[in-house]
């Protein structure tokens, strides 16, 4: 330290009346200081309470993503399986398809040979209805006749014994 500057300290510490001002500005810190200390402490506290349960929300956020992944993982394989499945199942519904395919082709051929035989028994069913009109007409004139050989039986009958 240079010469005068202790000399001024020198000089102050043995003034009374600076050392009066040193003492009021001695007690004026320790009051500062006690106030920030009633601020600084709560908060330093509060700070360290806050950082805590930050840190606490940060791990559980990544423990719950950790097992988020695990059962995407798990149910995505699931799926996955599923899909597979699914493809294989899709593969043998397009196999009968195909397949139904041929047998539809096979009734529609079926079905053409069936025409001329619609046809045939269209014709048969005409006939029929003629067969049936000549016997109707049949049974009418036997019943003609019946009616006109009753009469002369009834006659000759009466002279029977």
């Amino acid at each position: 330290m240079p010469k005068s500057l202790d000399q001024d300290i020198l000089q102050v510490i043995n003034d009374p009346e600076a050392k009066a001002h040193l003492g009021r500005l001695a007690e004026t810190f320790e009051l500062s200081a006690r106030r920030w200390e009633l601020i600084v402490y709560p908060s330093l506290l509060a700070f360290i309470t806050l950082a805590s349960y930050g840190f606490f929300l940060v791990y559980s956020l990544t423990s719950d993503v950790h097992d988020m992944k695990e059962d995407m993982h798990k149910y995505l394989s699931s799926m996955a399986a599923d899909m597979n499945q699914m493809t294989s199942t899709v593969g043998h519904i397009s196999t009968n398809i195909n397949h139904m395919t041929g047998n539809v082709d096979v009734i529609a051929g079926t079905m053409a040979t069936m025409h001329p035989l619609l046809d045939n028994m269209t014709a048969m069913k005409g006939s029929f209805h003629e067969v049936t009109v000549a016997v109707s007409r049949i049974r009418n004139d036997f019943g003609k006749m019946t009616t006109s050989a009753a009469k002369p039986m009834n006659f000759i009958d009466s002279f029977m014994p």
